[in-house]
């Protein structure tokens, strides 16, 4: 996450402050994956993760922090990278089954990632328990790219309350599993709406969501295409525009208006591509459903209007071919 491209995550942090005051929360649950890499984090990144949650504790007080170990978080069992935070007062960074001691709230208990939960959980009873917290892939989730996770067998967890579950990014509830899914959008082409889990008093659930970039992976034919999208400051953009064969040649124009385009809109490119649309076949004229030839003051005029070029374009184009 110390990539430029990743910076709009750690505005997280600065909307989590006043949103948790505003709602008067007590405690903010993490449900694993801190970060992406299991381990060989850099100082950089551990430091700043520490700043941004000492800074939640500082900015409001009596707040509690409890973070489940992810499947990202370890490489052993028993040596979580992140075990550490439990050193700062008002985290805990559970890497076990834990029930909640806290008896004045609504009762939890809490199950970090296990590669073998139905071995690891046996025998655990969660019959007594509001909510159950756990960071897990269940059969049949979808991945944000559509994947169908096969998942690990799980114990019966039907006696337990409300079931939420960290890893999969996307929300959906599968067999009354609850994914409350990533607060922003991680991969390009991530088309869920992000969203937090707010559980009010009484265990009722409100959804908040963080206002963010989009990152997305858009193919157009033209500059008018590429226009109409709904691209706003800051967002990412991995961009594919699409040619026939007999357009190839225009390629580095059309890469240059576009990537102009959106710097001077503000939307931050992160890659362009070419895609050549194979089906493409230039008829001679006379054939049936050929386009009719035109001048070539009319092919101008009809290339510069359909790119909205602008008349100053038009006019020089003209001078050029009439003189």
């Amino acid at each position: 996450m110390a990539h430029a491209v990743a910076e709009y995550r750690w505005t997280l942090f600065d909307w989590l402050i006043p949103t948790c005051r505003e709602e008067k929360v007590k405690t903010l649950m993490i449900l694993g994956d801190l970060t992406d890499a299991k381990d060989n984090h850099s100082a950089e990144l551990v430091n700043r993760i520490v700043f941004n949650i000492t800074r939640l504790l500082r900015d409001l007080p009596g707040l509690e922090i409890k973070i489940l170990v992810g499947n990202h978080d370890w490489l052993k069992q028993g040596q979580e990278y992140f075990r550490f935070l439990n050193n700062i007062k008002g985290v805990q960074y559970i890497t076990k089954p834990t029930e909640d001691p806290d008896t004045k709230g609504p009762s939890a208990f809490y199950l970090p990632y296990s590669k073998s939960p139905a071995k690891d959980w046996a025998g655990l009873d969660f019959s007594h328990y509001e909510f159950l917290f756990m960071h897990q892939t269940i059969k049949g989730s979808v991945s944000s790219n559509g994947q169908e996770m096969e998942g690990e067998d799980l114990p019966d967890l039907s006696a337990a309350g409300k079931i939420y579950s960290g890893d999969i990014h996307v929300p959906q509830i599968i067999n009354g599993i609850e994914y409350v899914g990533s607060p922003y959008h991680v991969h390009f082409g991530d088309a869920f709406k992000p969203r937090c889990v707010l559980l009010e008093r009484g265990g009722r659930p409100v959804d908040l969501h963080f206002e963010t970039i989009s990152r997305v992976t858009v193919q157009v034919k033209s500059m008018r295409e590429l226009k109409k999208l709904s691209l706003k400051a800051g967002d990412q953009v991995k961009l594919r525009i699409e040619l026939t064969e007999a357009e190839k040649h225009d390629w580095s124009r059309m890469r240059r208006l576009a990537t102009d385009w959106l710097k001077a809109e503000k939307v931050e490119v992160c890659g362009v591509e070419l895609v050549v649309d194979k089906s493409d076949r230039r008829l001679v004229a006379g054939e049936p459903g050929a386009t009719p030839e035109h001048s070539p003051a009319e092919s101008v005029e009809r290339f510069i209007t359909a790119e909205e070029l602008g008349g100053e374009a038009l006019i020089t184009a003209l001078e050029v071919i009439e003189s």
